[in-house]
C-alpha cells in the first residue's frame, strides 16, 4: 500500500459499463504530489476511483484545493496512442481534515 499526499485540482464522476453489463461509477482525479519525495516538483496525476471509492459530485466540490492522503491500490504502466508511456494509478480511500471522505467506503465493514 502506498499513500500519497496530494492536493486534489479538479475531478469528474462518470457511470461506466462493466463487460457483465453491470453499472459502476467512476471517479477521475486530478491531483499534485505534494509528498516529501517531490523535492520541489510538483508531479501532477490522474487517479481513478472504482465502485465504493468513487466520489459523488458534492463530495469532489468539498475536496477541491485541499491536501489529502490518498490510498493508492494498484500502479501500472501503459502505452498511449501517441506513443508515449504513463502510469494508470487506482486509488482507494481518501482521508481529508474530516477523516474518510467516501461515504460509500464509510458505510463497509471490514
Amino acid at each position: 500500500m502506498r499513500i500519497l499526499q496530494a492536493r486534489i485540482q479538479g475531478g469528474t464522476t462518470t457511470s461506466i459499463t462493466t463487460r457483465k453489463g453491470d453499472t459502476l461509477q467512476k471517479t477521475r482525479l486530478k491531483v499534485i504530489d505534494m509528498g516529501d519525495e517531490t523535492a520541489g516538483d510538483l508531479p501532477i496525476y490522474w487517479i481513478d476511483f472504482l465502485g465504493d471509492a468513487s466520489l459523488t459530485e458534492d463530495e469532489i466540490r468539498t475536496l477541491l484545493h485541499k491536501e489529502v492522503s490518498i490510498d493508492i491500490r494498484r500502479v501500472s504502466p501503459s502505452q498511449g496512442k501517441d506513443g508515449k508511456a504513463y502510469l494508470n494509478l487506482t486509488g482507494g480511500a481518501i482521508i481529508g481534515e474530516q477523516g474518510l471522505m467516501q461515504k460509500r467506503l464509510a458505510g463497509k465493514s471490514a
